[in-house]
């Protein structure tokens, strides 16, 4: 079988999302739209690339995860990668088995990671601090789910703060140009004050 990925906007809630194709057929229902790119793509994520003990990669949901949702299990047998119905899916996973050369596979997975959408400057700017703040907590043993997490947030001008289910936007114009250390104070501080910053103007 021959995998696609295509990272595009979502119609209706104009946020980028991954849509896998298996020989040229959507795997996800007409219900759900893809994830976002970074939660299955390297380097935020490694949902995609296949392990010989499995990992569950929810890769469909109408909006958020948990309102409905679309996952698989990915594992990988010698030279040969398997998607399975996922056990522990919390909605809908798949009805059969599907199998790709290991290969072309990868080409496919690293072919999507590199997608021009996903280097606009609010994403890669977030994705740069981002991976910067899971370093540091990881080396301090602190739970990513108490990270203040950044992110693009809906178009390429912006990047959203969120925080305890909350967001703040910032506007990319307003942020250092490329300077990952800058971005990283700025995410610190509204972490360490467990608070978020005023809203910035809009422009």
């Amino acid at each position: 079988m021959e995998l696609r990925i295509d990272n595009g906007r979502d119609s209706l809630s104009n946020v980028l999302s991954a849509r896998l194709l298996v020989d040229g057929q959507d795997v996800l229902p007409d219900s759900l739209r893809g994830v976002d790119p970074d939660c299955v793509l390297p380097p935020l994520s490694a949902a995609l690339l296949p392990s010989s003990v499995g990992r569950t990669a929810m890769v469909g949901t109408c909006c958020v995860p948990g309102c409905a949702s679309f996952s698989i299990q990915v594992r990988r047998v010698g030279s040969t990668v398997l998607w399975e119905p996922d056990p522990r899916a919390l909605d809908e996973t798949l009805g059969s088995v599907l199998d790709f050369a290991l290969l072309p596979y990868l080409e496919a997975v690293d072919a999507a990671a590199t997608d021009p959408q996903l280097q606009e400057r609010g994403r890669r700017l977030a994705r740069a601090v981002e991976l910067r703040l899971r370093a540091q907590h990881d080396k301090h043993g602190q739970s990513e789910r108490e990270l203040v997490v950044p992110m693009a947030w809906q178009t390429k001008d912006e990047v959203s703060l969120l925080y305890r289910d909350r967001h703040q936007v910032l506007h990319v114009a307003d942020l250092p140009e490329d300077d990952t250390d800058a971005l990283l104070a700025i995410f610190q501080a509204v972490y360490d004050r467990q608070t978020l910053p005023p809203p910035t103007d809009s422009h």
